[in-house]
């Protein structure tokens, strides 16, 4: 008789660097009405993925579903940076208008379709620059 609070409590410890269990957990937790402790567990997920493309636009996915499209956009562009090719995320971002490329090494200055005083743009580009 345990609530799904202490499975997911039971998970982590199990599995602390799991970054999975940590996006399940995000997952209920935002389906629960709790997005500040959602992201609290993206970040930790991110954290733990490393250079991983998979987790990365996983994570972004997340992002999106609780509606932090900035977040989406950035976990997209880092996925797409290490060889993602999926473009669903995109496709997401795009129906809702807020997808911005990313920023390409090869042009120069900033990204290509980013309005001026755009943070979400700004700071998706930023994220992206060594």
């Amino acid at each position: 008789n345990f609530t799904i609070d202490c499975y997911f409590d039971r998970a982590i410890r199990f599995a602390p660097d799991d970054a999975i269990v940590r996006m399940l957990f995000a997952s209920y937790l935002s389906r629960q009405n709790k997005p500040e402790q959602a992201e609290r567990e993206l970040e930790v997920a991110s954290a733990l993925s490393g250079d991983n493309p998979f987790t990365l636009y996983n994570i972004g996915l997340s992002y999106f579903e609780m509606k932090r499209y900035d977040k989406a956009l950035q976990f997209d562009h880092q996925a797409k940076a290490l060889g993602w090719l999926r473009k669903d995320l995109e496709d997401r971002l795009r129906k809702v208008g807020k997808w911005v490329e990313p920023h390409s090494p090869a042009t120069a200055g900033g990204p290509a379709t980013a309005a001026p005083g755009d943070a979400a743009a700004s700071s998706a580009s930023n994220s992206m620059r060594p």
